[in-house]
């Protein structure tokens, strides 16, 4: 029995237990110090489908092969063995185009059968963008379409040139880069014209180019995107009009493919196909760090680092604020080209020229698994896509390939007290 002395002397002693035992809970939720992980989502306010209960949870190695769908062929279009198209998972579908057919492709998630085909006039090859409402999609003869959630067209707009990068939008426009190094922006709701950009031509900047297009980036009322010629130009949304321009690409190929990042201090960085990669000020149009490399894809931003892979066939990782280079790796036995590395916790994924998918620890760069196709796909141009447990990448033989992580938390250094200051158990 406890005397009323001792009901007293811990009624005292409540008050300052209290903090501690909260101080425990958030050291151990990872809150008592910094953290390079995202928070976990927040619960579901509607139930999980079928495929999202399959999929999921956290990107976690190895991967397994689930499943391969042989994309549509129509005999038509020149390029072949060529797939630049990058899927997007829509709930229970997977929405990609083929090189060689017109039509947008929806695909079961978990079995990669045909649901359906979106009619377009050309070939899709770039990401569609969900919208609360429907679709937004783009081909390589230049047509933007917006659909609706049911396959409706809403209108369509013709943009006078290829399309390989996915529009932006805003809440009243949709900004498009085609491959002519024309940029447009149409009205969102009725696809209407209402600006276009087209560079002076710099004959002596364009000595040699490569087939593509960086992905337009708005910020505070401005439009990024880099050309051909080697410039990267800021526009007024709003306009269209020009606030300025810099050369950045030198050396054979000057193209600025590399789709701007903006750093936590605010630098733009890009980069040109040949070199260098640039960390701007775009307030003062001033370069604050310079690398001499190039870029061979998109640069993807994490955690404060930068990661791209090089002309050269070499994944690079650099620190963001400064331009020093943390880690880099190439294949072993190979100089073949790597694409545009993605990833989820500390798993980085990265796609070979000749169909292999490798997984690098975000952090020091060391292998943590290959995956090696049982036949030559013939490379993918284009990174994964990451949707939970799930991996969809599209190889040039004319194949999207779905893979499956293991179940589990986030794969992070979270666990290892001795490279983390916190303690953070996962969820």
């Amino acid at each position: 029995m406890t005397s009323s002395r001792d009901r007293r002397q811990l009624a005292a002693l409540l008050p300052c237990l209290i903090p501690l035992l909260t101080l425990s809970c958030a050291y151990l939720r990872g809150v008592g110090g910094p953290r390079e992980f995202p928070e976990p989502p927040a619960p579901a306010t509607e139930p999980l489908t079928a495929a999202e209960m399959r999929y999921e949870g956290s990107l976690r190695v190895p991967l397994v092969e689930e499943w391969s769908r042989e994309l549509p062929d129509q005999g038509i279009w020149a390029i072949s063995r060529f797939e630049a198209g990058q899927p997007l998972v829509d709930g229970d579908q997977v929405l990609i185009g083929s090189s060689r057919a017109s039509g947008l492709l929806a695909l079961d998630r978990r079995s990669g059968a045909l649901i359906h085909t979106t009619g377009t006039v050309n070939p899709v090859q770039c990401r569609p963008l969900a919208l609360d409402d429907g679709l937004l999609v783009a081909d390589t003869g230049g047509y933007v379409y917006r659909f609706t959630r049911d396959g409706e067209l809403m209108w369509r707009f013709h943009a006078g040139g290829p399309i390989y990068e996915t529009p932006i939008v805003d809440d009243t426009r949709v900004y498009i880069a085609t491959t002519t190094d024309v940029l447009l922006a149409v009205d969102l709701t009725t696809g209407s014209w209402l600006w276009s950009y087209r560079p002076e031509e710099r004959l002596t900047r364009s000595e040699l180019s490569v087939l593509g297009s960086t992905r337009t980036v708005l910020r505070d009322g401005s439009i990024y995107a880099g050309l051909s010629d080697g410039r990267l130009v800021c526009l007024d949304a709003a306009t269209g009009t020009r606030n300025w321009d810099m050369d950045v690409g030198e050396g054979r190929f000057v193209d600025v493919d590399a789709t701007a990042v903006f750093t936590d201090e605010g630098l733009l960085v890009t980069g040109a196909y040949s070199g260098p990669v640039v960390a701007i000020d775009v307030d003062r149009q001033a370069v604050i760090w310079r690398v001499e490399s190039g870029v061979n894809g998109k640069i993807t931003s994490m955690y404060g680092r930068l990661y791209f892979a090089d002309e050269n066939g070499m994944l690079r990782c650099l620190d963001a604020g400064t331009g020093d280079e943390e880690w880099a790796w190439t294949p072993k036995g190979s100089k073949d080209l790597l694409n545009t590395p993605v990833g989820q916790g500390r798993v980085l994924l990265v796609a070979h020229n000749k169909g292999d998918l490798y997984a690098l620890d975000a952090f020091s760069g060391e292998i943590l698994w290959r995956h090696e196709p049982r036949q030559s796909y013939l490379g993918a141009v284009r990174p994964p896509t990451i949707a939970d447990r799930q991996v969809l990448y599209v190889t040039n033989d004319g194949h999207i390939h779905s893979l499956r992580a293991p179940p589990g938390m986030y794969d992070t250094h979270e666990d290892e007290p001795a490279l983390r200051d916190s303690r953070h158990l996962g969820w």
